[in-house]
């Protein structure tokens, strides 16, 4: 049997087809593997770079917002905000603002407006207490400490319109905010003026007695209205049916026939529900006199209202 002989490669000569083939396959084959580790490198530490770069800044922003120019610089950039779309979310003015972000502060003057519509607060004092942001991070609820208003105008020239029946009113966390408004002076339709307003606001998952996951829970300390001294108690479902407990007590001062003063202790209630077009309220009311209420007549009224039904 006879063998071919190997072919002889004269030195300097390009190589044959087959090495060649193996040298570019060995290339390409080192070429994937180098981007292959590149790419583990980056599974591996870009999540943990990205982590690193979001708790850089977090750190940065809380140290930021303790500082005392931090609340006047967020309001500015709400305003900014505000005055490109004041057309549908109304335009936010602030002055006078000091404090920082994290503990709150004062605003000397602070103004919402809309057309028709004008919302102006004096002497303005936010108080947020140590954990309230880290309770909000941790989707506890934002609870704030304080919010004092000395006097709070609000001017409502909008004419009237028709209401649109609520279905529900929700919110995305739950609210904790002690108020006081020492002067409150509505202009519109009509005028009223009220003082020593003083109170709870909370927002949170309802009690047993009612039927609805969510609730908003008002408690009034105090206010006074004329000549008279009042507090209440009321809780509206956030869902539908959204039910409504109101409890409201009072004592007034009346001239009668005489011209004497006498002092009247007043009583009101309301019990329904204000979702949907079938929507009910009881009422009840009581009046009698404060200093000897057996001698004295005592008035008592009744009457059920259903606020959307067509009016005849």
């Amino acid at each position: 049997i006879q063998r071919k002989p190997k072919p002889v490669v004269a030195p300097g000569a390009a190589p044959t087809a087959p090495s060649g083939l193996r040298r570019a396959r060995r290339l390409v084959s080192r070429g994937l593997g180098v981007v292959w580790r590149g790419v583990r490198w980056l599974s591996l530490w870009l999540p943990g770079a990205v982590l690193a770069l979001l708790v850089a800044g977090m750190v940065a922003l809380w140290f930021w917002s303790a500082k005392p120019g931090s609340l006047a610089q967020t309001l500015a950039w709400v305003e900014s905000i505000t005055a490109e779309r004041a057309d549908s979310t109304g335009a936010l003015t602030a002055s006078n603002v000091q404090g920082s972000l994290r503990t709150g502060g004062s605003v000397g003057q602070l103004q919402w407006t809309q057309p028709n519509l004008s919302v102006q607060a004096s002497g303005v004092r936010l108080q947020l207490g140590p954990q309230m942001w880290a309770n909000a991070l941790m989707g506890r609820g934002l609870h704030v400490d304080a919010l004092h208003i000395d006097r709070l105008h609000i001017n409502d020239q909008r004419p009237p319109s028709p209401t649109e029946i609520p279905q529900s009113l929700t919110l995305p966390t739950a609210i904790t905010l002690p108020w006081s408004v020492n002067q409150l002076d509505l202009q519109g339709a009509q005028t009223l003026q009220i003082s020593a307003l003083k109170g709870t606001y909370r927002y949170g998952r309802s009690d047993t007695a009612q039927t609805v996951p969510d609730a908003h829970r008002l408690t009034l300390e105090s206010m006074h209205l004329g000549d008279g001294q009042y507090r209440a108690q009321a809780s509206l479902g956030a869902q539908a049916p959204m039910p409504l407990s109101l409890d409201l007590q009072g004592t007034a001062i009346t001239q009668v026939p005489g011209g004497g003063r006498m002092a009247l202790q007043a009583s009101a209630q309301a019990r329904g529900t204000l979702s949907g077009p079938d929507a009910a309220l009881d009422l009840s009311a009581r009046v009698q006199a404060a200093s000897d209420p057996s001698s004295t007549p005592t008035l008592v009224a009744q009457a059920r209202v259903m606020p959307w039904a067509a009016q005849i």
